[in-house]
This record gives structure tokens, sequence and C-alpha cells, in this order.
């Protein structure tokens, strides 16, 4: 059974241990979550309107095709693009990974994508990081 994590207004949430997301994560908005080590991996999407701080651990995307969504700059400790899995940057996303950023898949693993409205940003300090443009 595939599970789904909600978070409402006003509850924080702290990961420590190894999680597995089923259908992703949906921040909402006025929601503040930290992150304070361990693994979340995901097989959905990830929609963040709320605040969501990587003090350290690992977001890892391991499904098939999944995309970053949200209102908020979405910022991640490290970031772990798993075998086989596509993530997408969609347009007007700001993405950036403090730590290590790891595409198992390569260029067709991390898709940054964009519209007439604007671009889609990855900002990121680790090398060789393959990825594909999809420029409107």
């Amino acid at each position: 059974m595939k599970s789904k994590f909600y978070l409402s207004f006003g509850m924080m949430c702290i990961f420590i241990p190894t999680i597995l997301m089923g259908q992703g994560m949906i921040i909402s908005s006025g929601t503040y979550m930290n992150q304070s080590g361990g693994t979340m991996t995901l097989l959905g999407n990830w929609t963040n309107d709320g605040t969501f701080t990587p003090t350290v651990g690992t977001v890892t995307f391991a499904g098939t095709s999944q995309s970053v969504s949200g209102a908020s700059l979405q910022s991640f400790n490290n970031l772990t693009i798993a075998s086989a899995s596509i993530l997408t940057v969609l347009a007007q996303i700001d993405v950036t990974v403090n730590g290590t950023l790891t595409n198992s898949t390569g260029n067709t693993g991390l898709v940054l994508k964009s519209t007439a409205a604007g671009s889609g940003s990855l900002i990121h300090n680790t090398a060789g990081v393959g990825a594909t443009i999809e420029r409107y």
C-alpha cells in the first residue's frame, strides 16, 4: 500500500530515520518541516508551499517520473536521483542543493523545464552532474 504524507498548518516534522514516501511529499502553506538527518526516499512528486529546512540528510527521488514544484524556494541538503528515475524541475521553480547532488541516471535523469513565463533553475556545487535543459 502506498502512503501519501500531508503536513497541515502549524505542524513541524523532524526526520531522523530512513523514510519511504510512496506517493510523494506535499508541504502545505504555513507548515514548517525540518529534516535533521537520515534519508527521505520519494516515489512521487515534491510540492513545497511551506518551509522545508534541510539541516542535514538526503532526499532521494526514486520514482519513474517525478517533479519539484511549489511556491517556495526548494532547498535540499543532499539530493539523489536514483537509477532509472527522472526528476523534472518545473518552469519558474528554483532548486538549491547545499551538499551533494547525485544523478545516477545520467543526462535524462534530471530535466530543467522552461516556458514563456520563465525557466526552472538549479544551483549546486557538485561537478559532473548530467542534465537535460528543455528550452521554451
